[in-house]
This record gives structure tokens, C-alpha cells and sequence, in this order.
């Protein structure tokens, strides 16, 4: 059993994702309503608004999957930031 996170209905969060179903499924159920949180007893979204940074491109799928979603009048901005390279050291430089 794990325990789930604090929710803060009233603020916004941030979310640093990797571009997997995984990830858009945390981000869905944590504004899917009714969503009982056992610290707070609290019904409804976690977060007020969500700010999602990728760490790669979405696919079309889960694009649509969280465009779809309760998730989705609540998402602020959505930033594919491309981090998922591998850097050859003989290439590299400081």
C-alpha cells in the first residue's frame, strides 16, 4: 500500500513528465473528480491548474488522451522540452 500525495485544491502544480501512458494516467486521475483523498477527505481535482513539462514529444494518442480528459480545462501550459538524447562524450564539450 502507498500513500498517496497531499492535495492543494487551490494551488497549481507542476508536473516533469516522461512521454509515457503511465504519466498522462497520473495526471488524468489526479483531476478526474470524485476523487476521494484520505488525508483531506476531500472530493474533486488535487491541483487547481497543472503546468506539464515532457521530457520528450507527446504521441497523437496521448495527446488526444489528455485533451479528452477532466484533466484538460485545468492544464495551463504543456512544454515538449526534448531531453531524451544520449550525448557520445567524443562530441561533448563544456
Amino acid at each position: 500500500m502507498t500513500k498517496g500525495r497531499q492535495p492543494y485544491p487551490q494551488m497549481s502544480s507542476i508536473y516533469f513528465i516522461s512521454p509515457a501512458t503511465e504519466s498522462v494516467e497520473a495526471i488524468v486521475k489526479d483531476f478526474t473528480p470524485p476523487t476521494v483523498h484520505l488525508a483531506s477527505k476531500r472530493k474533486g481535482p488535487a491541483y487547481a491548474e497543472a503546468h506539464i513539462f515532457s521530457t520528450g514529444m507527446l504521441q497523437q494518442v496521448l495527446f488526444e488522451k489528455l485533451a479528452a480528459s477532466p484533466a484538460a480545462p485545468h492544464v495551463k501550459s504543456l512544454v515538449e522540452t526534448y531531453l531524451n538524447f544520449i550525448a557520445f562524450e567524443s562530441k561533448a564539450y563544456h
